[in-house]
């Protein structure tokens, strides 16, 4: 159309990617990521001034799993964050990675539970576990984290210990019922 608004007779669009490595368009304004990066797309009509063009940004694909920092000794019953990255060649946060990220047991040296929230979304490349804990104490426990048809990744070794006890009280062991000295 011209400045008018009217179909320009006989006029084609042509529309091109300034970089096809990173971003194709078709004839019918369709565009294609190839790999990361920005490319301009534009669109010109033949035997006119008429042009528009706009950026593509293509975020790079996710390549593996990461754990940016693991505690080595979790306590028993005693929520603690945990952070998974999905990260690019590189080893950075792909920022634009919402995907589901799950967690759970991997080696399980003394059939211990995972509890709290063990499925999470990325935001800016990052799935947040608030409040994970094992109740079983042992040695020598790992988690997986995985997304589902992605990858997965395993924590390194750690132990879940007993941790501080919450009160003592003393007990009148002598088998007399009732008695006890609390």
């Amino acid at each position: 159309r011209d400045r008018n608004g009217l179909p320009v007779p006989h006029a084609e669009a042509v529309r091109r990617s300034e970089d096809e490595e990173v971003a194709t368009v078709d004839t019918l304004g369709i565009v294609t990521s190839r790999k990361a990066g920005s490319t301009e797309i534009r669109l010109e009509l033949e035997g006119s001034a008429a042009t528009d063009s706009i950026v593509v940004t293509v975020p790079p694909e996710p390549v593996e799993l990461a754990l940016p920092s693991f505690p080595e000794t979790f306590v028993a019953g005693a929520p603690q964050e945990l952070q998974v990255a999905i990260v690019d060649g590189s080893g950075h946060p792909v920022a634009a990675a919402q995907h589901k990220v799950s967690v759970g047991i991997g080696e399980n040296p003394a059939s211990g539970r995972l509890f709290g929230v063990r499925t999470a979304n990325a935001v800016e490349g990052v799935a947040t576990f608030p409040d994970l804990f094992v109740d079983k104490v042992g040695r020598g426990y790992t988690l997986v984290a995985w997304i589902e048809g992605f990858g997965e990744v395993e924590s390194p070794v750690f132990d879940v210990s007993a941790g501080e006890p919450a009160a003592l009280r003393f007990v009148d062991w002598s088998g007399k019922p009732g008695v006890s000295n609390e």
